[in-house]
């Protein structure tokens, strides 16, 4: 639902929506922090010039909560970063030789956004079908309405 809203609020104020992005690829895990068994998101892959990259995420770490809510696996982090906006800062628990650290990040955007445009309320759209063509003359087709294949049954293609 805030996926949504944030969407729908920049289409509507910008006309174009802009998605977040961390910055790296993620394995669900689990790891033991203070002697407890976590859920996390293990980091894969850190693309370089992300925010993860500036934040200083590493291969090997494993977020286990981001902003002080439990991250259960990959789609779990995935989703929390997602109904964020580009320019929030988060923090991100993370868990990397054992130890537990805390590290903030500024996400960015993702590369090569297609820009969505808010519909012109004018616009008039052209005719879906043909406007010359015989759309009753079904004498082509089978009682399943599957083309027969007889060639003289073939609709016409010629216009008047």
């Amino acid at each position: 639902i805030n996926l949504a809203r944030n969407i729908s609020a920049q289409l509507i104020e910008n006309g174009v929506a802009q998605h977040p992005r961390l910055g790296v690829s993620l394995q669900p895990e689990i790891v033991i922090v203070e002697g407890v068994s976590r859920r996390g998101a293990r980091i894969a892959q850190v693309v370089e010039g992300t925010a993860a990259d500036a934040a200083g995420l590493q291969v090997g770490d494993v977020v286990i909560a981001m902003n002080g809510l439990p991250v259960g696996g990959s789609d779990s982090l995935t989703g929390f970063v997602r109904e964020r906006s580009v320019g929030d800062q988060i923090e991100l628990s993370v868990v990397r030789d054992g130890r537990l650290l805390t590290i903030s990040a500024i996400l960015g955007a993702m590369p090569n956004d297609v820009a969505v445009a808010v519909p012109d309320p004018e616009l008039t759209l052209p005719p879906l079908q043909d406007e010359g063509a015989d759309t009753e003359d079904e004498s082509w087709l089978d009682e399943y309405g599957n083309p027969q294949e007889s060639e003289s049954h073939a609709p016409s293609a010629s216009r008047d």
